[in-house]
C-alpha cells in the first residue's frame, strides 16, 4: 500500500485547490484543473473552495474563479449559501455580485437565518440596507424569526450593534416586543406603547 489511498490523495488535491482559490491565484487554479483537480470539489473539512473565495477574496478574484466553473450555489455544513457567508463579510460588493449572480436571497440556514440575520449580527449595515431593499422585492417578512425566536433586530440587539439596530428598527417594522427589548436596551421604556 501507498503513502496515500485515493481518498486522502482526492482530499489534499481539494484541499490545494481550496488554498488557490482563497489566494486568489488563478494561475495555479488553471493549473490544478489541467491536472484533473476538481474546483467544485470540498476539501477535507468539507469546505468548497468558493467559500474561502467569497470570505477572502475580493469580487475580482470571485468573478475569476466563477468563470473558472466555480459553483455560486453550494451549501456548508449548516446549509449556510454564498450570500450567508458574504452577508457575515460586510462587503456589500460581493452580496450584490452574488445577488446577480442568482443566489437567493430567500433561503435561510440550519437555524433558520436569512443573510439579513447574519449582517445583522455583523453590525453590516449597507449590507442590510441592500437585502432590506432585495427581500422585500421577494415579499419576505422582515420580522421573520429564527429557530430560536429571534429577527435580524433581536440579533443586532443581542450583538449590541448600536448602528444596525437603528437602521432595522426604522426599516422593518419591529414586533412590540423587539421594540420593547430597544427601549430597554437603550432606557428609553415610556417610549413603548
Amino acid at each position: 500500500s501507498g503513502l496515500f489511498n485515493d481518498q486522502t490523495f482526492d482530499q489534499t488535491k481539494a484541499s490545494l485547490m481550496s488554498r488557490a482559490v482563497a489566494k486568489s491565484d488563478i494561475k495555479y487554479v488553471t493549473l490544478l484543473q489541467k491536472n484533473g483537480v476538481d474546483i467544485n470539489a470540498p476539501n477535507k473539512k468539507g469546505e468548497y473552495p468558493i467559500f474561502r473565495a467569497v470570505r477572502i477574496g475580493d469580487v475580482k478574484s470571485l468573478e475569476e474563479v466563477v468563470a473558472l466553473g466555480a459553483s455560486l450555489h453550494h451549501l456548508d455544513s449548516e446549509n449556510n449559501t454564498t450570500l450567508h457567508i458574504a452577508a457575515t463579510t460586510g462587503n456589500l460588493e460581493k452580496v450584490e455580485y452574488l445577488v446577480g449572480q442568482k443566489v437567493a436571497v430567500t433561503t435561510t440556514n440550519n437555524d433558520g437565518r436569512n443573510a439579513l440575520h447574519l449582517a445583522a449580527g455583523k453590525n453590516a449595515v449597507k449590507v442590510a440596507e441592500y437585502l432590506v431593499t432585495k427581500l422585500r422585492e421577494n415579499k419576505v417578512d422582515l420580522t421573520a424569526k429564527d429557530k430560536h425566536g429571534q429577527n435580524a433586530l433581536d440579533i443586532a440587539l443581542e450583538a449590541n450593534n448600536q448602528a444596525m439596530i437603528e437602521y432595522l428598527a426604522q426599516h422593518m417594522e419591529p414586533s412590540k416586543e423587539s421594540r420593547l427589548r430597544s427601549a430597554v436596551i437603550n432606557g428609553y421604556v415610556e417610549d413603548v406603547e
